[in-house]
């Protein structure tokens, strides 16, 4: 029986991903110092995305409302928690919860 790699299942991964219409980025090229750097390492919400997201799912609102949502959703997605996992759980539970009180 041959040995499986990590690099194998990320191959695996990617392949299946650009079968369904994903491209692949090489993760060196979109780092804070990369040729088209993505975000910031400290920068959680990928802005662009988000700001998307909102006007997508809430057609009604104007940019500057989308954006005051989006201030407001970054500045929960601020938590103390030192643990990720409980972090994320913790942000999950408030978008699936609480987030409609951060539109306008």
């Amino acid at each position: 029986m041959s040995k499986i790699y990590e690099s194998d299942i990320e191959q695996m991964a990617i392949e299946q991903l650009q079968a369904i219409g994903y491209r692949h980025v090489y993760g060196v090229d979109i780092e804070p110092y990369g040729i088209k750097p993505l975000r910031a390492y400290s920068q959680v919400l990928l802005q662009n995305n988000v700001l998307q997201a909102i006007a997508t799912i809430n057609p009604q609102l104007t940019p500057e409302q989308c954006l005051e949502a989006y201030q407001r959703i970054s500045q929960h997605n601020q938590l103390t928690i030192p643990n990720n996992v409980s972090n994320n759980l913790a942000f999950c539970q408030w978008c699936s919860t609480q987030a409609k009180s951060c539109l306008p």
